[in-house]
């Protein structure tokens, strides 16, 4: 994200608005994000030892969003503890089938938004364009 830290400051800006206080920052960091490229990157565990959300590969390749997948996926599991199944790692695996679908869709969406040639032909083709009403009628 190019402009990251010009939409934190308006952010923080949106937020003083609603009396929150800011000082003077400590220090600034930032981080790396892993997240998924692959379909074996999505890992949920095994010998009844289970992984949600991030650890599991849980995160949106294009928005880098992760937080509602991780309580997703916690509830998720919660069911398939309460299945009480004779194999509990190959029920969370199936369990999280749609889940990894999801989130490998966007692993190929975000590989074609992001490579030139692909994206230069989706902007000119008109996919899913909204004609503007012009009119102030």
């Amino acid at each position: 994200m190019k402009d990251g830290q010009q939409r934190f400051d308006a952010l923080k800006q949106k937020m003083a608005d609603f009396h929150f206080r800011f000082g003077a920052p400590v220090k600034s960091e930032k981080c790396t994000v892993l997240f998924p490229s692959r379909w074996a990157d999505f890992v949920c565990g095994k010998e009844n030892a289970f992984l949600i959300g991030e650890a599991a590969g849980f995160i949106s390749a294009s928005s880098l969003e992760g937080i509602s997948y991780a309580l997703d996926s916690a509830e998720m599991l919660n069911n398939v503890l309460k299945q009480n199944a004779a194999d509990l790692n190959a029920a969370w695996w199936r369990a999280t089938r749609k889940l990894r679908l999801k989130l490998y869709s966007k692993i190929i969406k975000s590989r074609c938004l992001t490579a030139p040639g692909i994206r230069k032909l989706i902007m000119h083709s008109n996919i899913a364009h909204i004609p503007l009403n012009n009119s102030l009628g």
